[in-house]
């Protein structure tokens, strides 16, 4: 005799009484990844590490601030942007 695991067995303790197993089946995956490399959007940048130690790009309406480190103020470094991904290259 095969037992289900707990997960599938138990009821559910929500207000729409289904179980956890049914509940995360019915989610779609949190981190999906591009299909191509064509669905991507890259964008590259030259910038200056500030006083403070940090890069700052914009992306999607955002002002984002990279925090890089006091030793590296005033040095020319390439900001590389994939989607959200934000890479500082010196």
């Amino acid at each position: 005799m095969v037992v289900p695991p707990r997960q599938a067995r138990r009821p559910g303790s929500g207000h729409t009484g289904t179980g956890p197993a049914h509940t995360y089946a019915a989610t779609s995956p949190k981190a999906a990844l591009a299909a191509t490399v064509q669905d991507r959007h890259f964008r590259m940048r030259m910038d200056r590490i500030d006083t403070h130690g940090t890069a700052s790009a914009r992306y999607a309406g955002r002002h984002r601030h990279r925090g890089i480190g006091r030793s590296y103020k005033h040095q020319p470094v390439r900001l590389l942007t994939v989607d959200s991904d934000v890479i500082v290259v010196r």
